[in-house]
C-alpha cells in the first residue's frame, strides 16, 4: 500500500482533505523518526518495534566492478513484529488456504 493510498483511505474515514491527512502522516512519520534517534527505539503497539542497531566497519565488494571498498561503521533500523501482528498475518494465511 502506498503513502498515496493510506492517505486518501484516511482521509475519506475521517472525512478531512487529503492534503491536511497527509500533513498529519508525514508529522507522525517526523515523531517517528526523532524518537527513534534519539531513545532507538519506537514501540508501534499491535504492529512491533522499530530499534536502531548498531553496524560494524567492514570491508565490502562492489558487486558492479568486483573491487574492495571499505564500508564505514553506521546505525541500521530493524523491525521486530509483534505477536498480534504475527497472529493476524499467519489466521489471513490459513484462511487462503483453504
Amino acid at each position: 500500500m502506498s503513502l498515496k493510498s493510506i492517505t486518501d483511505v484516511m482521509a475519506r474515514e475521517y472525512r478531512i482533505p487529503a492534503s491536511r491527512m497527509y500533513q498529519m502522516i508525514q508529522f507522525y512519520h517526523q515523531l517517528l523518526a526523532e524518537d527513534l534517534k534519539i531513545d532507538g527505539k519506537v514501540r508501534l503497539p499491535h504492529l512491533g518495534v522499530l530499534k536502531t542497531k548498531e553496524r560494524k566497519a567492514r570491508e565490502g565488494t562492489n558487486p558492479a566492478t568486483g573491487k574492495k571498498v571499505y564500508i564505514k561503521e553506521r546505525k541500521a533500523v530493524g523491525f521486530r513484529p509483534a505477536k498480534d501482528l504475527l497472529r493476524f498475518i499467519n489466521d489471513l494465511e490459513k484462511e487462503e488456504k483453504e
